[in-house]
């Protein structure tokens, strides 16, 4: 089976992203015997296979041809394509997933629902995301948490806070409590419908319940203030952070003087500037922007030129100092820390800007295993021994090379945004 299996999968992958339904049928039936109901563990590895080199068009294609080849599927071989398609952002893949499965007789599940209900929130296609969640009930499915947060934070995209707020207490009422993921989308979801207050209510209900907070939920509240430009509310809220134990990141900042600007409040916008500096967070291009604009609306162009002027120059002199060598593709003599692989396939840096890094990325690696090449690169640097996150702004497929964008940060950072 294993011999098969690698066999089948290294000529499944030699089709490309997108193949031929008669090419992926050829390899399968080279490869199965008749008699081919009992294949189901076949057909799993095959989509692990697949779905692992971010093939999810190949691995639904793969899932046509099995049936039509009367491969026994159950709707955990379907998931697994649903779960790709849905973390690399293919809602159209998604949403053709689930139709497959209904026309293949082959219920979608719960979690197959939430694949859809996610895939459509990151896409930022609440209609679908709901229509999702509405299956959910129509099939008696019970939703769990991951439903619920999904389908709030796509009321949060529609501006929708009543059907947020109907969802947040249904949720209550079925799972005792909802989770603070849930009430921070509701909270946007105010935010956008300028509901400030209803939005302030939901923060001292998380406070109430004893919930540990974080950075994100205390910004979904300051960004709420922000949007209907109540800036008192904005900053107050963003100086009581200091007493939840975590600091406020450049977004928390960012809202708040964006609610300062909008009120005209240009003396508070920079007086936060600086605050930042004070508690070394360095202000990015975002926050510097929001005070320029605060400081032009207020004073006029020529003092927000002067100001941006300082940053521009601060940010070009600290990336001068930060930027870091690293052993690249063409190096004669890679570092002694790296693996035979690691060194044929080390990185560098063709361009560094404030929050972003470009690599090349060769051909025959994926692009999560590029950025983890180039952290343990990093980490093993004799002139770079600080943590470093990146985000994965776009993705090159396996056999791809190219240009490989990357944003310094976590998911949700400034840089990542």
């Amino acid at each position: 089976m294993m011999v098969e299996h690698s066999a089948a999968l290294s000529l499944l992958l030699n089709l490309g992203s997108s193949p031929k339904s008669q090419d992926v049928q050829r390899v399968l039936k080279s490869t199965l015997e008749a008699g081919l109901s009992e294949h189901s563990e076949f057909a799993t590895a095959i989509l692990r296979g697949l779905t692992k080199e971010r093939r999810s068009q190949a691995a639904l294609q793969v899932c046509i041809c099995m049936r039509h080849l009367e491969v026994r599927l159950s709707n955990a071989h379907f998931n697994t394509v649903l779960s790709e398609a849905s973390r690399c952002g293919q809602t159209q893949l998604v949403f053709k997933t689930l139709c497959i499965m209904e026309q293949s007789r082959i219920s979608p599940d719960r979690v197959s629902y939430n694949f859809a209900i996610t895939a459509s929130d990151k896409a930022g296609d609440w209609q679908r995301g709901l229509a999702a969640f509405s299956s959910l009930a129509q099939r008696l499915i019970a939703p769990d948490n991951i439903s619920y947060s999904g389908a709030v934070s796509s009321c949060a995209k529609a501006a929708n806070w009543q059907l947020a707020l109907s969802l947040l207490d249904q949720m209550d009422e079925e799972r005792d409590v909802a989770e603070k993921a849930s009430y921070t989308a509701a909270m946007n979801a105010c935010g956008r419908g300028l509901e400030w207050e209803t939005a302030l209510r939901l923060f001292s209900q998380l406070i109430d319940r004893g919930t540990v907070l974080d950075t994100v939920c205390c910004s979904a509240a300051i960004d709420a203030c922000e949007k209907s430009s109540c800036w008192s509310q904005a900053v107050s809220l963003l100086h009581a952070m200091a007493g939840f134990e975590f600091s406020p990141n450049e977004i928390s900042y960012n809202a708040a003087m964006s609610a300062c600007g909008r009120s005209g409040q240009w003396q508070h916008a920079l007086s936060l500037l600086d605050t930042m500096s004070e508690r070394k967070l360095t202000p990015g291009p975002m926050c510097v922007g929001t005070a320029c604009n605060a400081l032009r609306l207020g004073v006029g162009p020529e003092p927000a030129y002067s100001l941006l002027k300082r940053f521009l120059q601060h940010w070009s002199e600290n990336e001068q100092a930060a930027r870091i060598k690293i052993p690249g593709i063409h190096s004669e003599r890679p570092n002694a820390h790296h693996s035979k692989d690691e060194a044929r396939h080390a990185l560098s840096f063709l361009k560094c800007a404030p929050g972003v890094d470009a690599i090349v990325k060769p051909a025959g690696v994926s692009t999560e295993r590029a950025v983890e090449q180039l952290k343990r690169q990093l980490r093993q640097s004799s002139r770079f021994s600080q943590h470093l996150d990146y985000f994965i702004v776009s993705r090159l497929d396996n056999p791809t090379s190219g240009v490989l964008p990357l944003a310094r940060g976590v998911e949700g950072s400034a840089a990542a945004n």
